[in-house]
């Protein structure tokens, strides 16, 4: 694999600051993960792809990105020793299916041993990254099911939404921003809205909304379909 090391500018002034001194923060975190990258370019060194060393927003420490088949992974241990190995995406979209049933079946069937970052072996790191490999896809075919379904269902609300506030002669009204899309109508019995949640992926909606339309087809059935 490929190795790159994307130093802080004042990298070396860093660490001619602490020599000598019994507390030396950025050198040992430095050299810590030196000794990480280390490890990982030895056991990935016959696979195709990129090791990273680069800066993190602390003003001392690294992080580690380690490219495998082309997905970009957060590599690591924990306070434990203990591998941590994430696909950088898996972040952004983990939350969106964390309870779903099919992921924790998931997750069941086929999570690897929790591994000592120092006792690693090329088997088992790349057991790790191709197990986050599946994990991703399997999150992403379920964040797309999700998306889907609530997506349908914030359409579907749309169109109910314009039916009452055509019957009762308001006017629908829309907010849009960075977290949600909402959809709503003040009527005399209250608030009616729905609302499409750009970080959950979900819809939320008033459930009185389909009490509405069935007492407005009431009134237009009584009425010979006159309303």
């Amino acid at each position: 694999m490929q190795v790159t090391k994307l130093l802080r500018d004042n990298h070396q002034e860093l660490l001619d600051n602490e020599k000598g001194e019994s507390y030396a923060v950025y050198t040992k975190h430095f050299n810590e993960q030196l000794k990480n990258l280390n490890l990982l370019d030895n056991l990935l060194k016959d696979y195709r792809g990129e090791i990273i060393l680069n800066k993190s927003d602390s003003w001392y420490t690294y992080k580690l990105t380690v490219i495998y088949k082309d997905i970009k992974f957060s590599v690591g241990k924990d306070w434990k020793h203990k591998l941590h190995c994430h696909p950088e995406e898996l972040f952004k979209l983990h939350h969106i299916v964390t309870h779903n049933p099919k992921l924790k079946q998931f997750v069941n069937d086929n999570k690897p041993n929790n591994y000592t970052f120092e006792k690693l072996t090329t088997k088992k790191l790349i057991q790790v990254l191709e197990y986050n490999l599946k994990l991703l896809n399997v999150v992403k075919v379920l964040v797309q099911e999700t998306e889907t379904g609530n997506g349908d269902i914030f359409n579907q609300d749309i169109q109910n939404l314009k039916f009452i506030a055509k019957h009762l002669n308001t006017e629908l009204k829309h907010s849009d921003d960075h977290h949600a899309e909402t959809y709503f109508i003040y009527t005399p019995f209250g608030r009616l809205h729905t609302e499409y949640n750009k970080h959950s992926r979900r819809t939320s909606h008033t459930y009185e909304i389909e009490k509405h339309i069935e007492y407005i087809n009431k009134i237009k059935e009584n009425l010979g379909g006159e309303c």
